[in-house]
């Protein structure tokens, strides 16, 4: 009885240990899994570069609003990639949905506020091209109130499409508990793997980076939006942090394990929220930085707005509705969008009150 009780409990012993070596999941350091395609991500991608290379030209010539409308909604074969005009992909209808009228109507401020590149600014008041005071190579089309466009609208649109369908399309169990996981299409997948593979796109990184590669791939700028931007958050450990959640997701769709899956789902939402947060903090220690340069100080507190709106784009979002309109109302003066008005003092009030909500005390001050 005494041997059989021994044997029984080394038995026990032994399938313990399997059943533990078993649920140990060893990912790979990148997003390297067979039949992985986000060609139409990447597309999307491209066409908001060449929409941001467009609204630069704004500082030396005017913009056309047709053009750029063409380009949102890629009609009329308005890229220089010809390969865009013809892939049936745009960036219209997969932006935000009540917000489109908005970003059409930043199309036309932009091309209006166009008119006037021959005409220099040092300050508000007047529509024109500001040059920074330290640096004549940084030059910035502003509108009389020292509103940017051309950044609003980029990094906008990156929290509009990007976040947008990554937070509330890709990620989400609404898209995929009912998409196939049986059936493999050569070079995509299944149907689920497919759908996580498109929010993985949107994240505009190639499939071979890796935490060890970032800064490399970076300077080489393979990364793009939201691939280049997480290094904002590098301290909190966005970067490390994205990639792992995307690589956990697919291996456990691979695994049809679903509660890996979104438990993963759970923290890409969480870490891209805090990209725009860090982003966003990051560009109002700028502008304080430069609250003597009207060009530099214009320019980062237009590209700290475009994060700033961004942080909506997500249900689960962490900032409550009421602080968000607390901060973006500081962008208002006269019911119209401003920079010019700000001062250290209210920049300052933005800064503490997301790193509030955000729990970024620790870090804001380097960020």
């Amino acid at each position: 009885m005494k041997k059989l009780l021994i044997a029984f409990i080394g038995l026990t012993v032994f399938l313990s240990a399997c059943e533990k070596e078993d649920t140990t999941i060893e990912l790979p350091a990148s997003y390297n899994f067979e039949n992985v395609s986000f060609s139409g991500q990447t597309a999307r991608i491209n066409m908001l570069s060449e929409i941001a290379a467009e609204l630069s030209k704004g500082k030396s010539q005017t913009l056309s609003y047709t053009r750029l409308i063409n380009m949102y909604s890629n009609t009329g074969n308005e890229f220089t990639d010809a390969a865009l005009n013809t892939s049936g992909k745009q960036l219209r209808d997969k932006t935000f949905a009540t917000d489109i009228s908005f970003f059409e109507s930043m199309f036309q401020a932009a091309a209006d506020n166009s008119t006037a590149f021959n005409v220099s600014v040092t300050g508000n008041g007047t529509a024109g091209v500001a040059t920074s005071i330290f640096d004549a190579t940084k030059k910035y089309l502003v509108d009389s109130n020292g509103v940017e466009y051309a950044q609003i609208i980029q990094k906008g649109l990156m929290g509009a499409i990007f976040y947008y369908r990554i937070a509330e399309e890709y990620t989400t169990k609404d898209k995929l508990d009912p998409a196939d996981n049986i059936t493999v299409v050569p070079g995509e997948g299944t149907a689920m793997q497919h759908y996580w593979d498109e929010g993985f796109g949107y994240f505009g990184v190639p499939a071979i980076l890796t935490v060890a590669n970032y800064d490399s791939l970076n300077t080489a700028k393979a990364l793009k939006f939201y691939g280049t931007y997480a290094s904002k958050g590098k301290a909190v450990g966005t970067i490390e942090n994205t990639l792992k959640a995307f690589i956990k997701g697919r291996d456990a769709i691979n695994r049809k394990d679903y509660t890996t899956r979104d438990a993963a789902a759970v923290e890409i939402r969480k870490n891209l929220e805090l990209i725009n947060a860090c982003a966003f903090i990051s560009y109002m220690n700028q502008s304080k930085a430069a609250i003597g340069d009207y060009a530099v100080r214009c320019h980062t507190l237009s590209e700290g707005l475009g994060f700033l709106l961004s942080l909506k784009y997500n249900s689960e979002r962490k900032i409550s509705q009421t602080d968000f309109n607390t901060v973006e109302a500081n962008f208002y003066r006269n019911g119209n969008l401003s920079t010019y008005h700000l001062t250290a003092t209210e920049i300052n009030a933005m800064i503490d009150k997301i790193s509030s909500v955000y729990g970024l005390d620790a870090v804001k001050a380097t960020l």
